[in-house]
């Protein structure tokens, strides 16, 4: 089913923030390094989040979980608890306008992705997409 928002707002609008991706890639870092301990009391990884990541043995901190992994394993049970919208509209309700396109490799490691997104990121530009 598509969350409302989908139909209310348009593609042009469905944007993060420089900001948003790095709080995307902070939040999706504590996840999978909260499964390094999950018999740890560590409280920031929901319960619902502690799923094994088939990756954690197998790449390094500086790539990261695949994008495909990131997606199964935190991106779709963290906006179906919120309600079902995409990561962008979750985070901004009312939508961003979008005035930087990204493509990736779904294979690509989520932290390489962020990092260079990140470093390339244009000053005067608002949102990517």
């Amino acid at each position: 089913m598509i969350h409302e928002a989908h139909l209310r707002i348009p593609p042009c609008r469905w944007g993060v923030s420089r900001s948003d991706l790095v709080s995307f890639r902070n939040e999706v870092t504590r996840s999978w390094q909260g499964h390094l301990h999950e018999g740890s009391e560590d409280r920031e990884v929901e319960p619902a989040q502690r799923r094994t990541w088939a990756s954690l043995r197998t790449v390094g901190d500086q790539m990261g979980p695949s994008i495909y992994e990131v997606n199964e394993k935190f991106l779709k049970p963290v906006t179906l608890a919120a309600g079902g919208m995409s990561w962008a509209l979750m985070k901004n309700p009312e939508g961003l306008q979008c005035d930087i396109f990204v493509s990736h490799c779904w294979a690509e490691g989520v932290f390489e992705f962020c990092s260079k997104v990140l470093q390339v990121w244009p000053y005067q530009s608002h949102a990517l997409w």
